[in-house]
């Protein structure tokens, strides 16, 4: 299922990388990170080959190591927008939060000031719900 779970950087603008610590949470795809003005990186949800995700980490340490936050309170989803804002809040914007017989495409916000400890729902937004966008 091509399904990973490497972390990886480069000290030299993307002319050479380095592979880094595995990290602890499953194997995913269509997952978002956000790297955020005071250096933190959450990476949250995607899929695990079999459901949808909600989960979230955090690393202060260059991606060297993570700390679960554990679930969210949105609905587990992939293919979905996240955005960390120059104030450090992150936005978790949509996805697919159906199965896979059935995608439900979500048309929600959500916001967190404290990176991922809580978190709250904003207004919805006047698009419909989507997935894939970035």
């Amino acid at each position: 299922s091509n399904l990973e779970k490497d972390v990886w950087a480069s000290p030299d603008s993307a002319v050479s990388w380095d592979r880094l610590p595995d990290p602890p949470w499953e194997a995913r795809r269509g997952h978002r990170a956000v790297h955020c003005p005071n250096g933190v990186v959450l990476l949250c949800a995607g899929w695990n080959g079999s459901v949808r995700l909600n989960d979230v980490w955090i690393s202060s340490d260059q991606c060297r190591t993570w700390q679960d936050r554990g679930n969210a309170p949105w609905l587990p989803r992939y293919s979905f927008a996240a955005v960390a804002c120059l104030d450090s809040s992150i936005l978790v914007i949509g996805g697919d939060g159906g199965d896979l017989d059935d995608p439900g495409y979500l048309q929600d916000v959500w916001r967190t000031d404290d990176m991922g400890v809580s978190w709250q729902a904003l207004p919805a937004p006047p698009w419909s719900g989507r997935r894939g966008h970035q």
